[in-house]
């Protein structure tokens, strides 16, 4: 069983958060069309040996929204500012829009004809508190937690 004993206390210098989003579902596809329905997501914080899980639902959802959110529970989960962060997900959505520059040209242009704007001004408010580095990883692969 996780335990969160030490992830409200600041790290030992040196030591850093991972954060691996283990599960998000949602109506695939339905970005596009505006469809919702049931889905959730799952995520898991790593520091100095110890470990926490967390996981939501929601009735009316998407993928995107989902693989969003755990990002953004995880970093909120954080109790100290400039945290270094390594976060994995197997989110194209999520890692390119933060890797590729998408997330600060939506916000330079006011968040016009964005996806999830809600979610992503959220994320920015949390994302700048830390050092965060993102990789993706190919969902289902073998890797521990995905």
């Amino acid at each position: 069983m996780a335990t969160d004993v030490g992830l409200t206390a600041r790290a030992e210098f040196g030591d850093t958060m991972n954060i691996l989003v283990t599960g998000a579902n949602g109506q695939l596809g339905t970005e596009l069309r505006n469809v919702t329905g049931p889905g959730g997501y799952g995520v898991v914080l790593k520091c100095a040996g110890h470990e926490k899980e967390m996981s939501g639902g929601f009735a009316r959802t998407t993928n995107n929204r989902m693989e969003l959110l755990a990002v953004i529970k995880g970093l909120e989960a954080i109790k100290w500012r400039n945290a270094e962060v390594e976060v994995y997900s197997d989110s194209s959505y999520v890692v390119k829009a933060v890797n590729e520059g998408w997330l600060l040209n939506w916000e330079r242009k006011g968040w016009k004809k964005v996806k999830n704007p809600d979610l992503w001004k959220r994320f920015l408010n949390v994302y700048r508190m830390h050092r965060v580095a993102f990789h993706w990883l190919k969902g289902h692969n073998g890797h521990p937690g995905s």
